[in-house]
C-alpha cells in the first residue's frame, strides 16, 4: 500500500495529503540531514511505499547512498534538488541516521573528485542528477583503480535522464553497475497540450484570433521533440473534438517549426532567430523546450507559458504568473522509487533484479527504467496563473490529464509513435514530423519542402535524451539499455553554473 506525503508542486497538485507520523521524523534532529532543504522549500511529490522498510543496517559501512550533482546549486529547483529530495524522503520516511547518505556538489567541472569522494566514505549508490554527467563517468572510469574499486565494491550507479550507450566501452565495462532512469514526457506533454487548447477556448471564447500557440526547442533530437510532439499530438485530439473553437499554431515559415535555437540564452544571434521564429509573431501562448530558454520568452511579455522538466515557474520568479503549467519528468519520485528498490531487494537474485530494476543483473547487465504517468513519473505542474485565469488553468489542467487517461491502448500507441496521424507512416526524422504535426494545426498552411534543421553538436550519449532515449517514444518499463543517447532538454536547466560553497578540487560530502 501506497500514502502521500505533503510536498511542493513536481506533479503538480496531483497528491495533496499529508502524513503526520513523517512531519513528526522531520522534526527530530536525529534524523534530519543538515543539507536537506526545509518542508516549505521542497519541491518533489513524492508518494511513499511502505514496503521499501530500510534499517541503518542496510546502508552503513560500504552502502552508503550518494547523490553527485552535475554543476549549479543543491537547490536549483531542478534535477539536483529533485534528486536529493527523493533519497531524503525515502531516508526520512525509514529514520535513517544522515551518516549514511550525503550529496557532493560538483564545482568547476570536479567530477571526478565527487566521485572518488563518494567512493571514499563508503558509497555503493550513487545518484547522477544529469547528462552533463556522461562525459566525466566515461573519462573517470579509465583512471588507474577506478573500475576495480566499483566492481569490488558492488558500486551502482543511477543516470538521470540519460543513458550509456551499450554499444560503447563505456557500457561494456559498467555493465551490471548502471540504472539509467528517464522518462515518458510525451503522455505529459499530450494532457498539456489539451489543458491549453481547453485554457484558450474558455479565456478567448470570443476571440478565436487569439486561440494560438508557437512553439520551439533546441534541438531536434527526441529529448527536444518528445515535448513538442505529445503537446501537439494532445492539441490535435482537442481541436477534433472542439472545431468551432481550434487552436492553430503560428510558425514563420508555414509548416516549419525552429529546432534550431540551442540551449545558451545569452547567444545573442539565437536570440534574434527565437524573436524572428517566434516571439515577432505575438502567440498568445508559447511552448520552449530549450532549457532556460523559457526565461528569456518570459521577459519578453509572452502571455502564457508551458514549462519543461521541472516546474519552470519557481525559477523564474519575476514572471511565474505567466506559466500556465509545466511538462514534469518528476525526479524525485523515480529516485525514491529505484533506491527504495536496490534497499529492499536481493541483488544476488539475478531473475529478481531483472523483473525489478529494469533488466538490471549485477555485475552482468545494466538497467533501464522509461517509466510515465501510470507510475507517476511524469505529470503536470500546478499553475501559477492569477485571478481568474487561475480557476480556467485548474479546471483545464484536469481536463487534460482526464484525456490522457481515456485514450485507447491504440491511441496510446500512436501518441507513443513516431507517426503523424493514427493511419501515417512512421516519421523518423524528427525536423520533418514536427514540422508535419504542425502543418495538422494551421489550415492555411500549404505544404512546402521540408528544410531540415542541423542537429547541435551534443554530448556522446548513447542513450536517451535530456533524458529520453533515442527509442524515447516507446514506453518501456523494463530491459537493458538501448539505443544512443542525447541530452534531454534537460540541458539547459540543469546546466554547470559553478555555484555553490565548495572551493575548486574540494570534494567534501555535504
Amino acid at each position: 500500500m501506497k500514502k502521500l506525503t505533503k510536498s511542493w508542486l513536481t506533479m503538480g497538485g496531483l497528491f495533496a495529503a499529508s502524513v503526520p507520523a513523517l512531519a513528526a521524523v522531520s522534526c527530530e534532529e536525529n534524523y534530519v540531514h543538515r543539507n536537506a532543504p526545509a518542508e516549505k522549500d521542497r519541491i518533489a511529490e513524492i508518494v511513499l511505499n511502505n514496503d521499501f522498510k530500510i534499517t541503518n543496517d542496510n546502508v552503513g559501512n560500504n552502502n552508503h547512498v550518494a547523490v553527485v550533482t552535475d554543476g549549479g546549486d543543491i537547490d536549483d529547483k531542478s534535477f539536483n534538488q529533485s534528486s536529493w529530495e527523493g533519497v531524503i524522503r525515502l531516508m526520512e520516511q525509514n529514520k535513517i541516521s544522515p551518516d549514511n547518505y550525503a550529496i557532493y556538489q560538483t564545482q568547476n567541472n570536479n567530477f571526478s573528485d565527487q566521485y572518488n569522494a563518494a567512493l571514499d566514505n563508503g558509497s555503493r549508490y550513487i545518484v547522477l542528477t544529469g547528462f552533463h554527467h556522461l562525459d566525466p563517468l566515461l573519462s573517470w572510469i579509465k583512471q588507474d583503480g577506478v573500475l576495480k574499486r566499483i566492481k569490488d565494491n558492488n558500486v551502482i550507479f543511477l543516470t538521470i535522464d540519460f543513458a550509456i550507450d551499450t554499444n560503447s566501452d563505456g557500457a561494456r565495462e559498467l555493465a551490471g553497475h548502471t540504472i539509467a532512469l528517464t522518462y515518458d514526457v510525451k503522455q505529459a506533454a499530450y494532457m498539456a497540450g489539451w489543458a491549453a487548447g481547453e485554457f484558450l477556448k474558455e479565456k478567448y471564447a470570443n476571440e478565436p484570433e487569439k486561440r494560438n500557440f508557437g512553439t520551439f526547442g533546441g534541438g531536434t533530437f527526441p529529448g527536444v521533440t518528445d515535448f513538442n510532439e505529445g503537446f501537439m499530438k494532445g492539441l490535435i485530439d482537442y481541436n477534433k473534438e472542439n472545431p468551432e473553437a481550434k487552436v492553430t499554431i503560428k510558425t514563420k515559415n508555414k509548416g516549419n517549426v525552429y529546432l534550431n535555437s540551442l540551449f545558451e540564452i545569452n547567444d545573442s544571434s539565437k536570440q534574434s532567430e527565437v524573436r524572428t521564429e517566434v516571439l515577432d509573431l505575438n502567440p498568445t501562448l508559447v511552448l520552449p523546450v530549450a532549457g532556460r530558454w523559457n526565461q528569456y520568452v518570459s521577459a519578453n511579455h509572452v502571455q502564457y507559458i508551458v514549462g519543461v522538466d521541472t516546474d519552470q515557474a519557481l525559477g523564474d520568479d519575476a514572471h511565474k504568473d505567466v506559466y500556465l503549467t509545466s511538462i514534469l519528468k518528476a525526479v524525485g519520485q523515480s529516485v525514491y522509487d529505484t533506491i527504495g528498490y536496490l534497499l529492499t531487494t536481493d541483488l544476488t537474485n539475478g531473475e529478481l533484479t531483472k523483473s525489478k530494476l529494469g533488466g538490471f543483473e549485477l555485475n552482468k547487465t545494466s538497467g533501464s527504467f522509461n517509466k510515465g504517468y501510470a507510475d507517476k513519473w511524469v505529470g503536470l505542474a500546478q499553475t501559477h496563473l492569477e485571478g481568474g485565469d487561475k480557476a480556467l488553468a485548474e479546471k483545464a489542467i484536469e481536463v487534460g490529464k482526464a484525456k490522457y487517461s481515456a485514450l485507447s491502448s491504440s491511441d496510446k500507441e500512436w501518441l507513443e509513435s513516431n507517426k503523424v496521424t493514427r493511419d501515417g507512416q512512421v516519421v523518423q526524422d524528427g525536423q520533418k514530423r514536427i514540422n508535419d504535426l504542425a502543418l495538422l494545426l494551421d489550415p492555411s498552411a500549404v505544404t512546402t519542402p521540408t528544410v531540415t534543421t542541423p542537429t547541435p553538436s551534443v554530448p556522446n550519449v548513447s542513450g536517451s535524451g535530456e533524458s529520453t532515449t533515442t527509442q524515447g517514444s516507446e514506453s518501456s518499463t523494463s530491459g537493458t539499455q538501448s539505443g544512443s543517447s542525447t541530452p534531454n532538454a534537460e540541458s539547459g536547466t540543469s546546466s554547470n553554473t559553478n555555484s555553490g560553497t565548495t572551493t575548486e578540487g574540494a570534494a567534501t560530502a555535504k
